[in-house]
Order: structure tokens, then C-alpha cells, then sequence
């Protein structure tokens, strides 16, 4: 979810996660309500601002590790091909987030995301 600084996105995410009640909600994905708490229809993920992805894991064994297919990314996001063998503090925060967005897109049981610091040239 991206946004400028004021328009509600912690709000809304306080919403979804029950922490704050407001006087009329409804939410819909595909035009379907979701009618019970959001965090349990596994519909949504949380990527934290911070990383997480262990830092001195090589990226070919994170993709490995997730069941992430890196030759799909590279075909996105050609200029990481050489990062392959690289470990992941190796790289800037902005293209960590890339991939680790990335991965949580992709990876196993997660299907939508919230993220942020993502480097805005990918």
C-alpha cells in the first residue's frame, strides 16, 4: 500500500487488523465482502519496514529456501542476474526490498502485501 504521508493507510491497516473500530467499514476484494476479521482469510501479509531476510544468506539460497523461481525474477528485474551468489546485505535497502517484496508476492502461502521503502526505479 503506498501513499503519501496523511492518507490513511496506518488508518486503514489498524482497521483491517481489528486494533481500531470504525462507524461504518466493509471491504471487498473482486466485489465480495469479507465479512470476518481480514488477517484470517489469508488474503493479506505484512512485510515490517524492517528486513527480513537473514543478512548474510546468499540470495540463490533465499530463493531456494522460499520455492522461488529467481530465472522469473530476472526475467522482471533483469539487473539483479548478477547479484545470483551475492549475499543479501550486499546489495542497497532499496533493491533488498525488491526482492524481498518480491518473495512475499511469490512466495509460499503469502498473497497480498503492505510494504514500504520498496525502490521506486523497480
Amino acid at each position: 500500500m503506498l501513499g503519501s504521508n496523511g492518507s490513511g493507510k496506518s488508518c486503514l491497516l489498524k482497521i483491517i487488523f481489528r486494533h481500531l473500530t470504525p462507524k461504518y467499514k466493509l471491504i471487498r476484494i473482486d466485489n465480495k465482502p469479507i465479512t470476518k476479521a481480514f488477517y484470517k482469510t489469508k488474503l493479506v501479509a505484512y512485510l515490517p519496514q524492517q528486513y527480513f531476510s537473514p543478512k548474510n544468506l546468499k540470495i540463490k539460497k533465499l530463493f531456494k529456501f522460499l520455492k522461488v523461481d529467481w530465472h522469473e525474477f530476472t526475467s522482471l528485474f533483469s539487473d539483479f542476474s548478477k547479484y545470483y551468489n551475492s549475499k543479501i546485505n550486499k546489495l542497497s535497502g532499496g533493491e533488498q526490498r525488491v526482492i524481498e517484496t518480491y518473495l512475499v508476492l511469490k512466495g509460499p502461502h503469502i498473497r497480498r502485501t503492505f510494504f514500504s521503502s520498496i525502490a521506486t526505479l523497480y
